[in-house]
């Protein structure tokens, strides 16, 4: 006697699996936008005041620094303003521009990007990959994008994460 068996699906549990499958890109896209905002919340830390004691990168830095009255002025002739006593006396830290200029957008019907178009942003956060650094002044005051990422990363559900890494070719 041959060895059998048989498979049935009752339309009802077809409709049911098919509901079920359905939601799945429901279910990762939220997930995917979770872990976006995440990563937005974490890179709009706000960054560590300087050492007021850094040395100077080069011979070029230090000239530029006092032509331009503490990099707040424009390269090029120009006259102090009216009252100004000092080079730091008109200067403030102004890091809002770069802390809300993280933003989230949809990417596509699954994904989201999360960016800053701050062209000194690369400098402050590093880039995505880890290949550049962040600048010396900045290194441990700002949040790191690319560490920021991993964490972010390693917090989505394996599922995910491989089709990730499939999408990129690292399988």
């Amino acid at each position: 006697m041959p060895l059998q068996t048989s498979l049935t699906v009752d339309s009802s549990d077809a409709d049911r699996i098919l509901a079920r499958l359905r939601r799945i890109p429901t279910t990762v896209r939220g997930r995917l936008q979770e872990a976006a905002n995440d990563l937005l919340v974490r890179m709009q830390v706000q960054g560590q005041p300087s050492h007021p004691y850094l040395p100077w990168a080069t011979d070029t830095q230090r000239v530029a620094w006092f032509a331009t009255d503490g990099f707040t002025l424009p390269l090029g002739p120009h006259t102090r303003p009216k009252g100004h006593k000092n080079m730091h006396d008109h200067y403030v830290r102004d890091d809002s521009r770069y802390v809300n200029g993280w933003t989230v957008e949809e990417y596509g019907d699954l994904g989201f990007v999360v960016e800053n178009p701050l062209p000194s942003a690369i400098y402050v956060a590093g880039d995505a990959t880890g290949q550049i650094p962040q600048t010396s002044i900045h290194q441990g005051r700002w949040p790191l994008f690319y560490k920021q990422i991993q964490i972010v990363y390693r917090s989505l559900p394996k599922l995910i994460r491989d089709a990730i890494e499939r999408y990129l070719g690292y399988d």
